[in-house]
């Protein structure tokens, strides 16, 4: 008898007591959720355009933050890069040492008259990219599209948006576009804008972008020249996730399920979710674009609150180039009416987020603006619209139930 009491109470009351096909009666989550996690590439291809509006950065033997950065960040990738190549008439690259490449660079070897192409350029990298074997390419570049010299320049320029559309789109790829800044100076070495916007552009799988991504923004950050980054076409799944501090309501063992819910004692069930974002735009680090960013849903109808969104970020974790970017989600839930129910959340990353921090660097009516970028906004228009960010259909699922 004492044995069919028991069993009887274990059926009546399961912690998963809505049945919800996600979790086990018991409160085991059984999704298979796939998660995005970036990793290193096997090697990493290193293009420099040498071009007339990139002058301001190489005169001959003259301190440029730019000769630092790049140099900083170029050396620190050796042991994955084969060498360095330099567009020098904006299609077929040179390959110039490493070591060399320093030196031309400090000496002003680099200095031209060729005018930037942008189209021809990314065209020439892609063909030679593998990126289904983690082959990454960065090219450094002022990303001005100014084909001077052609009658037809300005119709050039109007079409800019669709080259770079239909160039990317024949690659299975993904971007980041990386804004850092520089003195840029004129032909006497003097300084004519302490701030004049350049480029890393990162191109490759999802997984080995964002790694790349996140070494080059820590190192421009470290060095005080970091303005901002946009990506295109990542696949985004859901972030990894724990919960913490829980109020009226235990923590089942190393899962996503809240039981034990008191709501005569308290009508309100609080708990922070951690969200692992180490690897989602630097943008979003943010609480109101980050909020923009949540999708809440509660499957069996009771009232969630987003209470504050904070972050815990360290780019350099151990003294490394090893980020971690923790947000810590609080929620409170309440009007709790079934025994049980679920909380449905996920992030859905739309194409702009970053863009703003580059809206100093838009809206420049010719190249000769150094403290802009022309033609910046056909190259992201291009871009979006064939590499929408891609995020995971599946949401993360927290159970919560009254039930012990």
């Amino acid at each position: 008898m004492s044995v069919f009491a028991f069993g009887s109470c274990f059926r009546s009351s399961p912690v998963n007591a809505i049945y919800h096909p996600s979790f086990t009666e018991e409160g085991d989550l059984v999704d298979s959720i796939a998660y995005f996690e970036s990793s290193m590439p096997s090697s990493v291809q290193l293009y420099v355009e040498a071009s007339g509006s990139m002058n301001g950065f190489f005169r001959s033997n003259k301190v440029t933050a730019f000769k630092a950065d790049v140099w900083s960040i170029f050396s620190n990738f050796k042991p994955l890069a084969n060498g360095i190549y330099v567009f020098e008439n904006g299609r077929t690259p040179r390959q110039v040492l490493l070591d060399n490449f320093q030196t031309y660079m400090n000496q002003g070897k680099f200095l031209s008259a060729y005018s930037t192409q942008v189209p021809e350029m990314v065209e020439s990298i892609l063909s030679q990219l593998n990126p289904e074997r983690g082959e990454v390419a960065v090219l450094v570049s002022d990303m001005k599209y100014s084909p001077t010299g052609r009658k037809d320049m300005q119709v050039r320029v109007s079409q800019y948006a669709s080259d770079i559309r239909n160039t990317v789109n024949r690659y299975p790829i993904s971007l980041s576009l990386i804004a850092a800044y520089s003195q840029f100076l004129d032909k006497k070495g003097n300084s004519i804008c302490d701030c004049s916007p350049y480029y890393f552009l990162v191109m490759g799988k999802a997984k080995y972008v964002t790694r790349m991504r996140n070494h080059i923004a820590t190192m421009l950050s470290q060095f005080g020249h970091y303005a901002g980054s946009i990506d295109m076409g990542m696949e985004y799944q859901q972030p990894q996730f724990t919960l913490s501090r829980i109020d009226n309501a235990l923590l089942l063992d190393k899962q996503p399920t809240l039981y034990g819910i008191d709501t005569e004692y308290n009508d309100t069930c609080s708990f922070t979710i951690q969200a692992d974002v180490k690897d989602y735009p630097w943008g979003m680090i943010d609480g109101e674009v980050f909020k923009k960013c949540l999708k809440v849903k509660m499957t069996e109808g009771s009232t969630c609150l987003i209470d504050t969104v904070t972050f815990d970020v360290d780019n350099t974790v151990d003294k490394m180039l090893n980020r971690r970017a923790t947000a810590m989600i609080r929620v409170k839930v309440t009007d709790m009416i079934a025994a049980a129910d679920v909380m449905e959340w996920s992030l859905d990353i739309p194409d702009h987020v970053g863009l703003e921090n580059f809206q100093p660097f838009m809206g420049a009516q010719s190249e000769n603006e150094v403290n802009k970028t022309y033609s910046l906004e056909g190259f992201l228009q291009g871009c979006n619209s064939v590499k929408s960010n891609f995020c995971g259909k599946q949401p993360n699922r927290i159970l919560l139930s009254k039930n012990e």
